[in-house]
């Protein structure tokens, strides 16, 4: 998987990075749900 030039190169550079924070976010939104109460669990289920 090496880049034929700078731009290809970049270009895969800017993915890797998207999708690590893409990663990342979902990683906090999984912490921040197991840390939560099962009150909030029941309270945010019933807004939907």
């Amino acid at each position: 998987m090496f880049p034929k030039n700078h731009r290809e190169g970049s270009q895969e550079e800017l993915e890797i990075q998207l999708r690590q924070r893409a990663l990342k976010s979902l990683l906090l939104m999984r912490q921040k749900r197991l840390r939560e109460t099962l009150e909030h669990r029941i309270k945010r289920g019933q807004k939907t």
